[in-house]
């Protein structure tokens, strides 16, 4: 396994974030045989047919593969506007073998994000933005059965934050997602609330 970071700030409202780790494990077993002593002639269903010519014991093996990878940015201008953009990819890697079959799994994710934030006084803000993401997952058991899917999400949202008072905060959002995989668009509201109870306790909504 290994793991780096690395910050930089250009200038004095600004910083730049890389955050890279990754992952790789390999590991197996030798696991008693329940099919050695059974004759080809008396093999009847798929496993024993393909198991009872192994000998006494079958070999699992496992290999595990994981990266995560993140880039980021964040800038303030004249304490009144805020930019934040973001790009990561996640790839998880799972091969196994029994008996010489493959089971394999493999998923993978890729997002990229952009906001902005107007900050109009100390009480009120309005947070815009986007971001794509895009998935899949496959699965293989032998080279006969496979399952796979991919997606890619589009979305655009909206977000208020007011605090009237004090003990008060509110915040209405929008958001806006497209599926590739659906062929469908979806609009969702947003909203929740907080309010101070105690000086270090809160109920939210």
């Amino acid at each position: 396994g290994a793991n780096l970071r690395y910050a930089w700030k250009p200038n004095k409202n600004g910083i730049f974030k890389v955050s890279l780790n990754g992952n790789y494990n390999l590991s197996g077993i030798a696991v008693p045989n329940p099919y050695a002593y059974i004759s080809d002639s008396a093999a009847t269903d798929s496993f024993s047919k393909q198991f009872s010519h192994l000998g006494d014991t079958i070999n699992f093996k496992t290999q595990d593969q994981y990266y995560n990878s993140n880039v980021s940015y964040r800038q303030l201008y004249k304490n009144k506007y805020s930019l934040y953009t973001a790009a990561s990819y996640i790839l998880n890697q799972t091969r196994n073998s029994f008996g010489g079959i493959p089971i394999d799994e493999n998923d993978h994710r890729a997002q990229f994000r952009i906001e902005g934030t107007d900050y109009f006084t100390p009480r009120l803000d309005l947070m815009v933005g986007s971001d794509i993401q895009s998935y899949g997952i496959s699965k293989k058991f032998d080279n006969y059965y496979k399952q796979e899917f991919t997606e890619t999400i589009a979305s655009g949202y909206a977000e208020l934050q007011w605090t009237p008072i004090n003990l008060l905060a509110i915040k209405p959002g929008v958001r806006y997602e497209h599926s590739v995989l659906l062929n469908k668009n979806d609009i969702a509201p947003r909203f929740s609330m907080a309010i101070k109870t105690g000086n270090h306790s809160q109920a939210s909504f």
